[in-house]
């Protein structure tokens, strides 16, 4: 249960830059134009940490 939606901290144009500087792509993949969607499931802190992420498929 969620009391209220996560938020990024900073600005909304930001958060793209954060996903990229934190996304890790395949070597392999990348070579091959292998594309997809990864679902990943994670719980964040009271103080805005990220924890347990884990992939659930992709």
């Amino acid at each position: 249960m969620v009391d209220r939606a996560p938020k990024f901290k900073g600005q909304p144009s930001r958060l793209l830059k954060f996903v990229e500087q934190h996304m890790v792509y395949p070597d392999e993949a990348w070579r091959k134009g292998i594309e997809g969607v990864v679902n990943v499931s994670y719980t964040i802190t009271k103080d805005g940490q990220l924890i347990d992420a884990k992939v659930e498929n992709g």
